[in-house]
């Protein structure tokens, strides 16, 4: 099963039972689109990622999950469910040559607005893996990425 939207797409959901996201709390302000990269932004609270995913801030590039369902921004509801393990076609961050190309078995990480990139040394230290690349990556284009399962 394959569904195509902005962020990830699903190819495998994992987990026992198979599947079933994990709640978190988000602001009713939020607007989050289903399959949308979300990251921590507080004690178990989740937010979208954005252009500024990337910066120095302690939980900005925390990978929280992917979003299960779309969360409307004053819908009322302050918990969204979130994908935490499974494989997902992710987008690497486009660059001009091949030196960001993820090859598979690297970790990645958040390189902002439903973006993935290699994961650094540092990336490692400060919590910021998200999966593993279960096939090769082309700058710029979508892969699989294992997710939780590793």
């Amino acid at each position: 099963m394959v569904l195509a939207v902005s962020g990830a797409t699903i190819v495998e959901l994992a987990g026992q039972p198979k599947g079933v996201p994990v709640d978190y709390t988000v602001y009713d302000n939020a607007n989050i689109e289903k399959l949308t990269i979300c990251i921590m932004s507080g004690a178990r609270i989740a937010a979208a990622t954005t252009g500024d995913s990337v910066s120095t801030a302690p939980n900005n590039s925390k990978f929280a999950g992917i979003a299960a369902t779309d969360k409307e921004s004053g819908d009322g509801s302050t918990s969204l469910g979130l994908y935490t393990k499974g494989i997902f076609n992710m987008l690497s961050t486009p660059t001009i040559g091949a030196e960001q190309a993820i090859a598979q078995g690297n970790w990645v990480v958040i390189s902002g607005a439903n973006l993935i990139r290699n994961a650094t040394e540092l990336d490692a230290l400060s919590g910021a893996l998200i999966g593993k690349a279960v096939e090769d990556i082309a700058a710029g284009g979508y892969g699989k990425v294992a997710i939780g399962i590793y």
